[in-house]
């Protein structure tokens, strides 16, 4: 990873943070955009570049993309790994659900504000779903759930989401690489406060699960391993391609949902 230049989103704790270090070792140069100013500054100690911003914003998106644009000019791998677990509906100062804002439309800008950076270098997009999506179900009436919110419910649909992203984005630019992974059942502060009884749930099982370190191994491989620089629109668990859901792999419902997210994003202003 010499020379490459890599940006990672949520990548000041868990998964993503044990990720952006482990492409520091490898020499890559490393951006991680997030929202904690002390976690952000400890990274900056650590030999990493940072961007902050609220990934669950639309405008702050862009200015992160922005910035990163101005002060790098290059990138070769982004991660999109920001996400969360939210247990009551709230919907942020733009007006969007909070699951459906952070977990997709922080992927679908972030990418598409830096894609021609990513055509430039023949680049990777790598974005973490999850085997949740297996239990994800999409009503393209209400996407962001206004009417019988189920915090669980909606983060299964957004990591459904990330698939289908993931997996049109393969099909409308084949010259970067898009694949997705399911990291696997984390012991991380991921589903923390605010989560409600999912956040319950994995304090439980926390035992039980991987730790961070093991969860982070399949993202750094896919963002890194030269065995799979070729591909493309794949799913990926345990650092080997997995058949997704069949809503997963709806060529359909990625298309509309790719049209119906740039709809959205449009409706905010680009103004600061």
């Amino acid at each position: 990873m010499n020379g490459k230049t890599v940006l990672v989103t949520g990548g000041t704790s868990g998964i993503g943070r044990i990720a952006a270090r482990a492409l520091v070792a490898k020499g890559a140069r490393v951006v991680v955009v997030g929202r904690d100013e002390k976690r952000l500054a400890a990274l900056r100690n650590e030999g990493m570049e940072v961007i902050q911003a609220d990934l669950s914003l639309v405008r702050e998106t862009r200015k992160a993309a922005r910035e990163f644009r101005d002060r790098f000019g290059e990138l070769d791998v982004l991660l999109n790994n920001a996400g969360a677990i939210f247990g009551e509906y709230k919907e942020t100062s733009e007006g969007f659900e909070r699951t459906f804002a952070l977990d997709h439309l922080g992927y679908f800008v972030i990418t598409t504000e830096l894609l021609d950076l990513l055509k430039a270098s023949h680049g990777r997009v790598v974005s973490v779903s999850s085997g949740a999506h297996q239990a994800g179900k999409l009503n393209f009436d209400d996407l962001q759930m206004k009417k019988g919110f189920s915090g669980m419910r909606q983060y299964c649909n957004a990591k459904l989401m990330n698939l289908l992203f993931s997996n049109e984005l393969a099909r409308r630019e084949p010259s970067i690489t898009s694949n997705a992974l399911h990291p696997g059942a984390i012991a991380s502060g991921f589903a923390g406060t605010g989560a409600g009884w999912a956040g319950a749930f994995f304090k439980l099982a926390r035992p039980f699960l991987l730790s961070e370190e093991q969860g982070a191994q399949t993202s750094i491989w896919a963002m890194s391993d030269p065995s799979i620089a070729k591909e493309t629109g794949k799913y990926f668990f345990k650092k080997r391609a997995k058949t997704p859901s069949s809503a997963a792999r709806s060529e359909e419902n990625a298309r509309r949902l790719w049209t119906e997210t740039v709809a959205m994003v449009e409706r905010i202003s680009r103004s600061p």
